[in-house]
């Protein structure tokens, strides 16, 4: 192979108001030669969450497939089916009626199909516990200011400083192991005794998320990075404050179910904010936190389709307008909102008896049309809303 030479100030050049056809966030690599005749091109998509895909890939994105290798052309022989394939939320539910299983108990068995119980118990737990590790360091955090032009200060740490006083107001903070105390897992008789203002809990739980992603810290995508703090924040609340076994079955529980819900996004609409605007990432994530949420608290899977149907149905339209950019503003604050909003979606669906008349099928599809009709200046591109009517000095 030779080597090619790469000027970035002269050969990378961006097209502000122009995409590719197949996808809104996409590059095009073009190799050419001493003579400037091209030898090679290629066009690549970030689709959300962290997932890039080639041209030849895209087609199948939303298919029920997993990949052992990228190469899809030269290993079709790599591609494995899921053994309880769904592509949208009624064949999920008719999936779950036929064989008498719970949403996370089809995930889990279609992930067999992909490697072995230790690996995908291990697996999930690093997750959790990149999401536990994210929610201690913004909490904790010394830092005063976020980077970048904004200068936007950091607001966990002192949030969790006020919660703790509020929750312990016979203690001194002054000690970093009296600031532990949310942090680590309480006991049943400590949470019995100590008065949770739920908002607050939630709120601090997924600005800290958010914080440490803006800071460039470690965070999971959940389903994105600029969405990541809605389902740690939910999971951190249930497993402190409701749970009584606290167990890791409730946290593959919480983990798997959400997965599902997400697949069904990706699948039938988007989870990138450059199609779909903020109901595509703060949406679903609150959709996914919801569902989890009535899933480890006993709900149905028509309970659990109407959780996420409901986190959804309030997110419709959400524009994502970050200022100067940045995932920062409006969208840390985005985050502690949709935390709330899928506690409230959980406990309208599982307090309700009657058929939900929206399913979650004609929301993702409602979402999908409304991102088509959005206007670009409202999709990630820092053209319209907040991004153009707020100063940046």
């Amino acid at each position: 192979m030779n080597p090619i030479k790469f000027i970035p100030e002269k050969h990378l050049v961006f097209h502000y108001h122009e995409s590719l056809p197949k996808h809104p966030n996409g590059m095009r690599f073009i190799a050419f030669d001493e003579q400037g005749d091209c030898l090679a091109s290629g066009d690549f998509f970030s689709t959300g969450g962290g997932f890039i895909i080639g041209e030849a890939e895209i087609h199948e994105n939303r298919k029920n497939i997993f990949h052992r290798d990228n190469d899809l052309i030269k290993h079709k022989e790599n591609v494995i089916s899921s053994v309880f394939p769904f592509s949208n939320a009624e064949e999920l539910l008719q999936n779950c009626k036929r064989e008498n299983m719970t949403i996370a108990q089809m995930v889990y068995q279609n992930e067999l199909q992909w490697r072995g119980k230790d690996e995908i118990k291990k697996k999930v737990m690093d997750i959790w516990n990149i999401m536990d590790q994210s929610i201690q360091n913004g909490c904790l955090s010394t830092e005063e200011y976020l980077p970048g032009s904004l200068k936007v200060r950091r607001r966990a740490p002192g949030l969790y400083n006020k919660l703790l006083k509020d929750m312990y107001p016979q203690i001194s903070l002054n000690n970093i192991a009296i600031k532990n105390l949310l942090l680590k897992p309480l006991a049943a008789s400590t949470r019995k005794s100590i008065s949770v203002n739920v908002l607050d809990v939630i709120s601090v739980y997924a600005i800290a998320v958010n914080e440490e992603n803006a800071a460039g810290g470690k965070v999971v995508t959940a389903p994105t990075n600029g969405a990541s703090g809605v389902i740690p924040a939910v999971l951190k609340y249930y497993l402190e404050f409701v749970s009584v076994q606290r167990s890791e079955n409730e946290i593959m529980d919480f983990l798997f179910t959400s997965a599902a819900i997400g697949m069904l996004y990706k699948k039938r609409a988007s989870i990138s904010a450059a199609e779909m605007g903020c109901q595509g990432e703060i949406g679903v994530a609150c959709s996914m936190a919801a569902a989890a949420f009535a899933a480890v608290m006993g709900g149905t899977p028509e309970q659990i389709e109407d959780a996420a149907e409901i986190g959804m149905e309030h997110n419709l339209g959400l524009t994502c307008d970050p200022i100067d950019g940045l995932v920062q503003i409006p969208c840390i604050e985005r985050n502690a909102l949709g935390g709330i909003k899928a506690l409230g979606a959980a406990q309208l669906a599982l307090r309700s008896r009657s058929v939900a008349k929206v399913t979650l099928d004609q929301v993702i599809e409602t979402m999908r049309q409304t991102g088509i009709d959005m206007q670009t200046k409202y999709k990630e591109t820092s053209q319209g809303g907040l991004a153009v009517n707020v100063p940046l000095c």
